[in-house]
Protein backbone atom coordinates (compact mmCIF):
# COMPACT_ATOMS: atom_id res chain seq x y z
CA UNK A 1 0.00 0.00 0.00
CA UNK A 2 1.38 3.40 -1.12
CA UNK A 3 1.81 5.88 1.56
CA UNK A 4 -0.78 8.62 1.89
CA UNK A 5 0.73 11.75 0.21
CA UNK A 6 -0.45 15.69 0.00
CA UNK A 7 -2.00 16.84 -2.95
CA UNK A 8 -0.60 18.76 -5.39
CA UNK A 9 -2.16 22.17 -4.60
CA UNK A 10 -0.41 25.95 -4.81
CA UNK A 11 0.40 27.16 -1.68
CA UNK A 12 -2.13 29.96 -1.75
CA UNK A 13 -4.88 27.20 -1.66
CA UNK A 14 -2.63 25.43 1.00
CA UNK A 15 -2.68 29.08 3.28
CA UNK A 16 -6.30 29.47 2.60
CA UNK A 17 -7.43 25.64 4.19
CA UNK A 18 -5.07 26.00 7.02
CA UNK A 19 -6.47 30.00 7.66
CA UNK A 20 -9.80 27.88 8.72
CA UNK A 21 -7.63 25.57 10.96
CA UNK A 22 -6.42 28.99 12.65
CA UNK A 23 -9.53 30.52 12.94
CA UNK A 24 -10.39 28.37 16.02
CA UNK A 25 -9.19 29.26 18.92
CA UNK A 26 -9.06 25.81 20.36
CA UNK A 27 -6.47 24.69 18.13
CA UNK A 28 -2.77 25.01 18.51
CA UNK A 29 -1.25 26.04 15.12
CA UNK A 30 2.01 25.55 16.44
CA UNK A 31 1.50 21.48 16.38
CA UNK A 32 1.94 21.58 12.63
CA UNK A 33 5.10 22.92 12.10
CA UNK A 34 7.12 20.51 11.46
CA UNK A 35 5.16 18.96 8.39
CA UNK A 36 7.30 20.92 6.00
CA UNK A 37 8.09 24.35 5.02
CA UNK A 38 5.13 25.90 4.17
CA UNK A 39 3.08 24.50 7.61
CA UNK A 40 6.32 25.86 9.07
CA UNK A 41 5.84 29.43 7.73
CA UNK A 42 1.66 29.89 8.42
CA UNK A 43 2.05 28.51 11.78
CA UNK A 44 5.16 31.13 12.67
CA UNK A 45 2.73 33.48 10.40
CA UNK A 46 -0.33 32.84 12.83
CA UNK A 47 2.17 32.78 16.33
CA UNK A 48 3.33 36.48 15.41
CA UNK A 49 1.02 38.32 13.58
CA UNK A 50 -0.13 40.63 16.73
CA UNK A 51 2.19 42.40 18.54
CA UNK A 52 0.39 43.94 21.87
CA UNK A 53 2.57 46.49 23.90
CA UNK A 54 0.41 46.69 26.48
CA UNK A 55 1.31 42.94 27.08
CA UNK A 56 4.90 43.60 28.20
CA UNK A 57 5.94 43.93 31.73
CA UNK A 58 9.39 43.80 33.66
CA UNK A 59 12.04 43.82 31.10
CA UNK A 60 10.04 45.32 28.41
CA UNK A 61 12.68 47.01 26.66
CA UNK A 62 14.46 43.57 25.96
CA UNK A 63 11.40 42.43 24.66
CA UNK A 64 11.26 45.38 22.02
CA UNK A 65 14.61 44.87 20.98
CA UNK A 66 13.68 41.07 20.18
CA UNK A 67 10.50 41.77 18.96
CA UNK A 68 13.01 44.34 15.63
CA UNK A 69 13.87 41.13 14.52
CA UNK A 70 13.07 41.30 10.52
CA UNK A 71 12.08 37.03 10.71
CA UNK A 72 9.20 38.33 12.91
CA UNK A 73 8.31 42.01 11.99
CA UNK A 74 7.33 40.65 8.40
CA UNK A 75 4.87 38.35 9.98
CA UNK A 76 3.12 41.30 11.52
CA UNK A 77 -0.38 42.44 10.51
CA UNK A 78 -1.22 44.09 13.56
CA UNK A 79 0.23 45.97 16.26
CA UNK A 80 -1.24 48.09 19.52
CA UNK A 81 1.23 51.07 20.60
CA UNK A 82 0.75 52.25 24.02
CA UNK A 83 2.25 55.62 25.26
CA UNK A 84 1.17 54.70 28.57
CA UNK A 85 3.26 51.29 28.63
CA UNK A 86 6.10 52.88 26.73
CA UNK A 87 5.91 55.17 29.81
CA UNK A 88 6.12 52.52 32.14
CA UNK A 89 9.39 50.84 30.15
CA UNK A 90 10.94 53.87 29.81
CA UNK A 91 10.51 54.72 33.72
CA UNK A 92 12.02 51.25 34.68
CA UNK A 93 14.82 51.91 32.45
CA UNK A 94 15.41 54.94 34.29
CA UNK A 95 16.07 54.04 37.64
CA UNK A 96 17.72 50.96 36.87
CA UNK A 97 20.48 52.61 35.03
CA UNK A 98 23.43 53.39 36.05
CA UNK A 99 23.46 57.22 34.65
CA UNK A 100 21.03 58.06 37.82
CA UNK A 101 23.45 57.82 40.59
CA UNK A 102 25.74 61.16 39.87
CA UNK A 103 22.56 63.03 39.54
CA UNK A 104 21.05 61.68 43.11
CA UNK A 105 22.09 64.97 44.63
CA UNK A 106 20.31 67.10 42.72
CA UNK A 107 16.92 65.39 41.50
CA UNK A 108 14.10 65.34 43.68
CA UNK A 109 13.39 62.77 46.06
CA UNK A 110 10.16 60.65 47.19
CA UNK A 111 9.90 60.99 50.96
CA UNK A 112 7.70 57.74 50.65
CA UNK A 113 9.65 55.24 48.89
CA UNK A 114 13.13 57.32 48.86
CA UNK A 115 13.65 56.99 45.27
CA UNK A 116 15.31 59.37 43.24
CA UNK A 117 13.69 60.99 39.91
CA UNK A 118 15.69 60.61 36.87
CA UNK A 119 16.68 63.88 35.34
CA UNK A 120 14.80 65.13 32.18
CA UNK A 121 18.54 64.48 30.15
CA UNK A 122 18.59 60.60 31.17
CA UNK A 123 15.07 60.28 30.34
CA UNK A 124 15.63 61.51 26.88
CA UNK A 125 18.56 59.61 26.65
CA UNK A 126 17.02 56.02 27.24
CA UNK A 127 14.01 57.06 25.12
CA UNK A 128 15.85 57.60 22.31
CA UNK A 129 17.03 53.64 21.29
CA UNK A 130 13.50 52.75 22.67
CA UNK A 131 11.80 55.29 19.97
CA UNK A 132 14.70 54.14 17.27
CA UNK A 133 13.52 50.29 17.81
CA UNK A 134 10.06 50.98 17.68
CA UNK A 135 10.09 52.79 14.23
CA UNK A 136 12.61 50.01 13.11
CA UNK A 137 9.47 47.47 13.79
CA UNK A 138 7.24 49.96 12.16
CA UNK A 139 9.63 50.29 9.17
CA UNK A 140 10.09 46.42 8.07
CA UNK A 141 6.29 45.43 8.88
CA UNK A 142 5.68 45.45 5.62
CA UNK A 143 2.34 43.16 5.94
CA UNK A 144 0.92 45.80 8.30
CA UNK A 145 -2.88 46.60 8.33
CA UNK A 146 -4.10 47.35 11.40
CA UNK A 147 -2.42 50.17 13.87
CA UNK A 148 -4.10 50.69 17.33
CA UNK A 149 -2.67 53.78 19.24
CA UNK A 150 -3.42 54.40 23.10
CA UNK A 151 -2.29 57.76 24.22
CA UNK A 152 -3.22 57.67 27.50
CA UNK A 153 -1.91 58.86 30.54
CA UNK A 154 -1.16 57.54 33.86
CA UNK A 155 -4.01 56.02 36.53
CA UNK A 156 -3.06 58.49 39.55
CA UNK A 157 -0.43 61.61 38.92
CA UNK A 158 2.55 60.03 40.02
CA UNK A 159 5.90 62.18 39.24
CA UNK A 160 8.10 58.98 39.72
CA UNK A 161 6.31 57.78 35.83
CA UNK A 162 8.31 59.71 32.79
CA UNK A 163 6.44 60.76 30.00
CA UNK A 164 7.39 59.36 26.67
CA UNK A 165 8.42 62.07 24.16
CA UNK A 166 5.06 62.61 22.18
CA UNK A 167 7.30 63.61 18.94
CA UNK A 168 7.30 59.63 18.68
CA UNK A 169 3.99 59.65 17.47
CA UNK A 170 4.48 62.13 14.33
CA UNK A 171 7.49 59.58 13.43
CA UNK A 172 5.55 56.96 14.03
CA UNK A 173 2.56 58.39 12.07
CA UNK A 174 4.79 59.27 9.18
CA UNK A 175 6.29 55.85 9.13
CA UNK A 176 3.16 54.42 8.61
CA UNK A 177 2.64 57.16 5.36
CA UNK A 178 5.85 56.43 3.73
CA UNK A 179 7.67 52.93 5.24
CA UNK A 180 7.41 49.88 4.21
CA UNK A 181 4.10 49.43 6.84
CA UNK A 182 2.54 51.84 4.16
CA UNK A 183 -0.10 49.08 3.08
CA UNK A 184 -1.83 50.18 6.87
CA UNK A 185 -5.26 49.98 6.08
CA UNK A 186 -6.61 50.34 9.32
CA UNK A 187 -5.62 53.02 12.00
CA UNK A 188 -7.15 53.06 15.53
CA UNK A 189 -6.93 55.63 18.10
CA UNK A 190 -7.60 55.72 21.95
CA UNK A 191 -7.16 59.28 23.43
CA UNK A 192 -7.32 60.67 27.06
CA UNK A 193 -9.55 63.86 25.86
CA UNK A 194 -7.04 66.24 26.70
CA UNK A 195 -4.63 65.39 24.01
CA UNK A 196 -7.18 65.40 21.47
CA UNK A 197 -6.26 68.23 19.81
CA UNK A 198 -2.63 67.49 19.65
CA UNK A 199 -3.70 64.17 17.94
CA UNK A 200 -5.50 65.84 15.27
CA UNK A 201 -2.89 68.24 14.26
CA UNK A 202 -0.47 65.66 14.08
CA UNK A 203 -3.02 63.27 11.91
CA UNK A 204 -3.52 66.54 9.71
CA UNK A 205 0.04 66.45 8.35
CA UNK A 206 0.70 62.86 7.29
CA UNK A 207 -1.22 61.01 4.36
CA UNK A 208 -1.45 57.50 4.78
CA UNK A 209 -2.66 56.34 1.67
CA UNK A 210 -3.58 52.93 2.42
CA UNK A 211 -5.89 54.09 4.74
CA UNK A 212 -9.62 52.90 4.53
CA UNK A 213 -10.69 52.78 8.07
CA UNK A 214 -9.90 55.04 10.85
CA UNK A 215 -11.46 54.63 14.83
CA UNK A 216 -10.76 57.71 16.92
CA UNK A 217 -12.56 57.28 20.24
CA UNK A 218 -12.16 59.56 22.90
CA UNK A 219 -12.64 59.65 27.07
CA UNK A 220 -11.79 61.10 30.07
CA UNK A 221 -9.14 59.49 32.44
CA UNK A 222 -11.29 56.77 34.73
CA UNK A 223 -13.06 58.43 37.60
CA UNK A 224 -12.70 61.97 36.54
CA UNK A 225 -14.69 64.65 35.77
CA UNK A 226 -14.15 66.54 32.42
CA UNK A 227 -13.37 70.05 32.57
CA UNK A 228 -14.14 72.43 29.93
CA UNK A 229 -11.43 73.05 27.45
CA UNK A 230 -11.51 75.07 24.28
CA UNK A 231 -13.30 74.21 21.16
CA UNK A 232 -10.89 71.36 18.99
CA UNK A 233 -11.34 72.44 15.25
CA UNK A 234 -11.45 69.43 12.66
CA UNK A 235 -11.34 71.02 9.62
CA UNK A 236 -8.10 70.27 8.78
CA UNK A 237 -8.21 66.73 10.02
CA UNK A 238 -11.06 66.07 7.57
CA UNK A 239 -9.46 67.91 4.87
CA UNK A 240 -6.25 65.40 5.19
CA UNK A 241 -9.09 62.70 4.94
CA UNK A 242 -10.88 64.03 2.39
CA UNK A 243 -7.93 62.81 -0.02
CA UNK A 244 -7.62 58.99 1.60
CA UNK A 245 -9.39 56.39 0.05
CA UNK A 246 -11.40 56.08 3.61
CA UNK A 247 -14.16 53.92 3.74
CA UNK A 248 -15.35 53.94 7.44
CA UNK A 249 -14.40 56.67 10.02
CA UNK A 250 -16.07 56.57 13.50
CA UNK A 251 -15.74 59.20 16.11
CA UNK A 252 -16.85 57.95 19.69
CA UNK A 253 -16.78 58.85 23.22
CA UNK A 254 -19.45 58.18 26.11
CA UNK A 255 -18.93 61.13 27.96
CA UNK A 256 -21.41 63.55 27.11
CA UNK A 257 -19.05 66.84 28.37
CA UNK A 258 -16.46 65.34 26.04
CA UNK A 259 -19.16 65.58 23.10
CA UNK A 260 -20.25 68.88 24.22
CA UNK A 261 -16.80 70.42 24.65
CA UNK A 262 -15.04 68.23 21.63
CA UNK A 263 -16.95 66.10 19.42
CA UNK A 264 -19.82 68.05 18.22
CA UNK A 265 -16.70 70.67 17.35
CA UNK A 266 -14.46 67.74 15.02
CA UNK A 267 -17.80 67.00 13.26
CA UNK A 268 -18.19 70.59 12.27
CA UNK A 269 -16.83 70.74 8.75
CA UNK A 270 -17.69 71.11 5.35
CA UNK A 271 -15.56 68.64 3.70
CA UNK A 272 -16.84 65.96 1.67
CA UNK A 273 -15.49 62.71 2.08
CA UNK A 274 -16.87 61.42 -1.06
CA UNK A 275 -15.51 57.27 -0.40
CA UNK A 276 -16.34 56.63 3.08
CA UNK A 277 -19.67 54.20 3.31
CA UNK A 278 -19.52 53.64 6.96
CA UNK A 279 -20.15 56.26 9.53
CA UNK A 280 -20.14 55.70 13.36
CA UNK A 281 -20.63 58.86 15.50
CA UNK A 282 -21.76 60.01 18.97
CA UNK A 283 -23.69 63.03 19.33
CA UNK A 284 -25.97 65.14 21.31
CA UNK A 285 -28.09 65.94 18.34
CA UNK A 286 -28.76 69.35 18.87
CA UNK A 287 -27.31 70.74 15.94
CA UNK A 288 -29.49 71.07 12.56
CA UNK A 289 -26.62 72.33 9.92
CA UNK A 290 -24.40 69.64 11.43
CA UNK A 291 -26.87 66.82 10.94
CA UNK A 292 -28.33 68.22 8.04
CA UNK A 293 -24.47 68.30 7.02
CA UNK A 294 -24.33 64.70 6.95
CA UNK A 295 -25.79 63.74 3.32
CA UNK A 296 -23.78 66.87 1.49
CA UNK A 297 -20.27 65.37 3.43
CA UNK A 298 -20.71 61.36 3.43
CA UNK A 299 -22.75 61.04 -0.58
CA UNK A 300 -21.96 57.53 -0.56
CA UNK A 301 -23.11 56.42 2.72
CA UNK A 302 -25.31 53.33 3.54
CA UNK A 303 -24.20 52.18 7.12
CA UNK A 304 -24.88 54.71 9.85
CA UNK A 305 -24.05 53.98 13.71
CA UNK A 306 -25.26 56.74 15.42
CA UNK A 307 -25.07 57.21 19.38
CA UNK A 308 -27.21 60.18 21.23
CA UNK A 309 -27.10 61.54 24.48
CA UNK A 310 -29.93 63.85 25.29
CA UNK A 311 -28.29 67.43 25.55
CA UNK A 312 -28.88 69.30 28.89
CA UNK A 313 -31.12 71.38 27.01
CA UNK A 314 -33.77 68.93 26.43
CA UNK A 315 -34.10 70.25 23.06
CA UNK A 316 -32.91 67.68 20.66
CA UNK A 317 -33.60 68.11 16.73
CA UNK A 318 -36.44 66.11 15.09
CA UNK A 319 -34.99 62.96 14.11
CA UNK A 320 -36.30 63.39 10.71
CA UNK A 321 -33.30 65.88 10.26
CA UNK A 322 -31.59 62.79 8.76
CA UNK A 323 -32.16 62.85 5.04
CA UNK A 324 -29.70 60.07 3.59
CA UNK A 325 -31.66 58.54 0.47
CA UNK A 326 -28.76 56.13 -0.18
CA UNK A 327 -28.86 54.42 3.67
CA UNK A 328 -29.26 50.87 4.17
CA UNK A 329 -28.15 50.11 7.34
CA UNK A 330 -29.44 52.46 10.46
CA UNK A 331 -28.15 51.54 14.08
CA UNK A 332 -29.86 53.70 16.40
CA UNK A 333 -28.63 54.08 19.82
CA UNK A 334 -30.37 56.49 22.33
CA UNK A 335 -29.37 57.92 25.68
CA UNK A 336 -31.18 59.84 28.46
CA UNK A 337 -34.78 60.91 28.07
CA UNK A 338 -35.95 62.20 24.39
CA UNK A 339 -39.50 63.22 25.55
CA UNK A 340 -40.17 66.20 23.20
CA UNK A 341 -42.81 65.04 21.25
CA UNK A 342 -41.18 66.61 18.14
CA UNK A 343 -38.46 64.12 18.15
CA UNK A 344 -40.06 61.48 16.65
CA UNK A 345 -42.28 63.86 14.41
CA UNK A 346 -42.09 62.99 10.66
CA UNK A 347 -40.99 60.51 8.62
CA UNK A 348 -37.39 59.02 7.78
CA UNK A 349 -36.11 59.86 4.24
CA UNK A 350 -34.51 56.76 3.62
CA UNK A 351 -35.94 54.86 1.00
CA UNK A 352 -33.46 52.16 0.58
CA UNK A 353 -33.09 51.26 4.08
CA UNK A 354 -33.10 47.49 4.40
CA UNK A 355 -32.32 47.23 8.09
CA UNK A 356 -32.63 48.70 11.30
CA UNK A 357 -31.79 48.89 15.30
CA UNK A 358 -32.87 50.53 18.20
CA UNK A 359 -31.57 51.07 21.68
CA UNK A 360 -32.41 52.87 24.58
CA UNK A 361 -35.82 54.23 23.24
CA UNK A 362 -38.16 51.88 25.17
CA UNK A 363 -37.02 52.52 28.77
CA UNK A 364 -37.93 49.73 31.64
CA UNK A 365 -38.80 52.41 33.46
CA UNK A 366 -41.76 53.81 31.26
CA UNK A 367 -45.09 54.03 32.29
CA UNK A 368 -47.42 51.90 29.93
CA UNK A 369 -49.23 54.60 28.13
CA UNK A 370 -45.69 56.29 27.71
CA UNK A 371 -44.76 52.86 26.32
CA UNK A 372 -47.57 52.46 24.15
CA UNK A 373 -46.93 56.03 22.79
CA UNK A 374 -43.51 56.25 21.97
CA UNK A 375 -43.63 52.38 20.05
CA UNK A 376 -46.55 53.61 17.95
CA UNK A 377 -44.25 56.56 17.19
CA UNK A 378 -41.29 54.65 16.59
CA UNK A 379 -42.88 52.65 14.38
CA UNK A 380 -44.29 55.20 12.19
CA UNK A 381 -41.42 57.12 11.80
CA UNK A 382 -39.60 54.15 10.55
CA UNK A 383 -42.42 52.74 8.49
CA UNK A 384 -41.24 51.18 5.37
CA UNK A 385 -42.25 48.08 3.39
CA UNK A 386 -38.47 47.99 2.31
CA UNK A 387 -36.75 47.24 5.80
CA UNK A 388 -36.32 43.87 5.74
CA UNK A 389 -34.54 43.35 9.33
CA UNK A 390 -35.31 44.85 12.57
CA UNK A 391 -33.13 44.55 16.04
CA UNK A 392 -34.84 46.77 18.53
CA UNK A 393 -34.32 46.57 22.25
CA UNK A 394 -37.55 47.19 24.87
CA UNK A 395 -37.49 47.44 28.36
CA UNK A 396 -41.06 45.04 28.63
CA UNK A 397 -41.77 42.99 26.44
CA UNK A 398 -45.93 43.74 25.46
CA UNK A 399 -48.32 42.34 22.50
CA UNK A 400 -48.52 46.19 20.73
CA UNK A 401 -45.24 45.97 20.19
CA UNK A 402 -45.41 43.08 17.91
CA UNK A 403 -48.73 44.46 16.53
CA UNK A 404 -47.22 47.99 15.70
CA UNK A 405 -43.73 46.28 14.26
CA UNK A 406 -46.31 44.16 12.25
CA UNK A 407 -48.12 47.05 10.30
CA UNK A 408 -45.09 49.28 10.18
CA UNK A 409 -43.05 46.36 8.26
CA UNK A 410 -44.84 44.24 6.34
CA UNK A 411 -42.05 43.06 4.38
CA UNK A 412 -39.95 41.96 7.14
CA UNK A 413 -38.20 38.82 6.99
CA UNK A 414 -35.67 38.80 10.17
CA UNK A 415 -36.60 40.30 13.95
CA UNK A 416 -35.15 39.96 16.90
CA UNK A 417 -36.26 41.40 19.87
CA UNK A 418 -34.06 42.05 23.21
CA UNK A 419 -36.51 42.71 26.41
CA UNK A 420 -35.36 43.39 30.08
CA UNK A 421 -38.64 41.73 31.30
CA UNK A 422 -42.38 40.41 30.31
CA UNK A 423 -44.93 41.33 32.78
CA UNK A 424 -46.90 38.59 32.66
CA UNK A 425 -46.19 35.28 31.07
CA UNK A 426 -50.12 33.57 31.56
CA UNK A 427 -51.41 37.18 29.87
CA UNK A 428 -49.19 37.17 27.02
CA UNK A 429 -49.69 33.51 25.83
CA UNK A 430 -53.53 34.47 25.76
CA UNK A 431 -53.10 37.29 24.12
CA UNK A 432 -50.51 35.73 21.43
CA UNK A 433 -52.82 32.82 21.15
CA UNK A 434 -55.83 35.03 19.37
CA UNK A 435 -53.58 37.35 17.44
CA UNK A 436 -52.02 36.50 13.55
CA UNK A 437 -49.70 38.69 11.43
CA UNK A 438 -50.25 37.25 7.56
CA UNK A 439 -48.52 40.01 6.15
CA UNK A 440 -45.49 38.50 7.66
CA UNK A 441 -43.21 35.71 5.99
CA UNK A 442 -40.34 35.56 8.90
CA UNK A 443 -37.25 33.91 7.84
CA UNK A 444 -35.48 34.39 11.32
CA UNK A 445 -37.09 35.28 14.63
CA UNK A 446 -35.05 35.35 17.74
CA UNK A 447 -36.17 36.74 21.32
CA UNK A 448 -34.16 37.32 24.05
CA UNK A 449 -35.93 38.02 27.80
CA UNK A 450 -32.75 39.76 30.16
CA UNK A 451 -34.73 39.10 33.16
CA UNK A 452 -37.14 36.16 33.08
CA UNK A 453 -39.73 35.36 35.67
CA UNK A 454 -38.52 32.58 38.40
CA UNK A 455 -39.54 29.31 38.09
CA UNK A 456 -40.95 29.12 34.53
CA UNK A 457 -37.92 27.37 33.08
CA UNK A 458 -36.58 28.34 29.10
CA UNK A 459 -38.75 31.45 28.87
CA UNK A 460 -36.99 32.67 25.84
CA UNK A 461 -38.25 29.45 23.72
CA UNK A 462 -41.74 29.88 25.35
CA UNK A 463 -41.81 33.41 24.10
CA UNK A 464 -40.67 32.78 21.09
CA UNK A 465 -43.24 29.68 20.30
CA UNK A 466 -45.92 32.08 21.24
CA UNK A 467 -44.89 34.63 18.71
CA UNK A 468 -44.43 31.61 15.92
CA UNK A 469 -47.97 30.35 16.82
CA UNK A 470 -49.42 33.16 14.97
CA UNK A 471 -46.91 33.72 12.17
CA UNK A 472 -47.34 31.86 9.11
CA UNK A 473 -44.25 30.16 8.81
CA UNK A 474 -41.21 31.07 11.04
CA UNK A 475 -37.50 29.43 11.98
CA UNK A 476 -36.63 30.82 14.92
CA UNK A 477 -33.76 30.82 17.87
CA UNK A 478 -33.64 31.98 21.22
Amino acid sequence: MEPATYPELPPEIWRNILRWYTADQDNNIMFIRDVNRLFYDVAMDHRFERLDLRDLNAGGAFELQRIRDPWLTKRLKWICLSTWTLAQILTEECYRSEHLLPSALQNPRDETTHIIAPSSTVASMLAAPLIECLLDVLASAKNLRKVVVEVRSPPQADFRCIAFPPKFLRAAFAQLACGASASTTTLALRVDYEVLAMMLDELALVQIRSLTELALVTEPREKERVEPIGRVKGQAFFENLGQLPLESLRVFTKEKAVIASQISSILDHNVILPSVRRLDIATTFDNLQQIKSLRANYPSLTVLILHIIAPDSGSSVPLSALDLPNLRDLRLSLKGAFDAPTFWSGHLNAPRLTQLTVTGALGERMGPRKFQRTVLQICAFFASGAVKQVEIHAGVLERILLDALAVAFPGLRRLHIRASRIPEMARFEEEMGCCCYPEWDILELKVEVATPPIGLGNVDAQVLAMIKSALPQASGSS
